[in-house]
């Protein structure tokens, strides 16, 4: 898009479904040319998921800037999560860790909550990459994030999306790309993705569900 010829970087790609526009909206970090802070834009992807149909446009700027959205909705309310970061009055920073906005629609207004969610806000340990998303059959919700100094990922639970447990918890995996996401499929779903990218380590069962 030429009205972003002056764009530096483009981070973090993620993705939600709008139910009143019916379609997917692609949001991202963009820092341009000037920025003193990354801000979040988004745009439409056509039919197909390969291309965006319009210009991206500014959804939500931060007041110190952020980066690694991840957007989830629950009872009425969108939910922005995202690393984000206080400043002192010379403007050097002084903590950072997953922040949260909150509005009743996806295009907002966006207001700042002001709290950290991750435990590790107030430590030298850094945190991004966060992912939220529900627990099936239960009524709470997991905050993952990625330590990534430490190569590792842990959590922190929610029935609300508001207060976190205060105890982290770490989890084993498989794999080692960063800043994951975990996203719920049906079986179906998961039985074709088995078929079209054969493994020797992930059993898929209850295949007709």
């Amino acid at each position: 898009f030429p009205a972003f010829a002056d764009a530096r970087y483009v981070w973090a790609p993620q993705t939600i479904y709008d139910e009143q526009a019916g379609r997917y909206l692609v949001y991202f970090t963009i820092y341009r040319q000037g920025d003193t802070y990354g801000r979040f834009y988004g745009a439409y992807a056509d039919s197909s998921f390969t291309a965006l149909t319009c210009e991206p446009f500014l959804m939500f700027a931060p007041e110190n800037g952020g980066l690694d959205a991840d957007i989830v909705f629950l009872d009425g309310t969108y939910h922005f999560f995202y690393k984000g970061c206080t400043v002192d009055a010379d403007g050097q920073e002084t903590h950072n860790g997953i922040r949260q906005a909150t509005a009743p629609t996806l295009m907002g207004p966006w207001q700042e909550t002001g709290q950290y969610a991750d435990a590790y806000w107030n430590t030298r340990i850094g945190v991004e990459g966060s992912c939220v998303f529900p627990l099936i059959g239960g009524q709470e919700w997991v905050l993952m994030y990625d330590l990534f100094g430490s190569h590792r990922y842990e959590f922190q639970t929610s029935t609300d999306l508001h207060s976190f447990s205060n105890k982290p918890q770490a989890f084993t995996k498989d794999f080692s790309p960063r800043h994951g996401t975990v996203m719920q499929i049906s079986a179906r779903e998961a039985a074709r993705l088995a078929e079209a990218f054969p493994s020797q380590t992930v059993a898929v069962r209850n295949k007709d569900k």
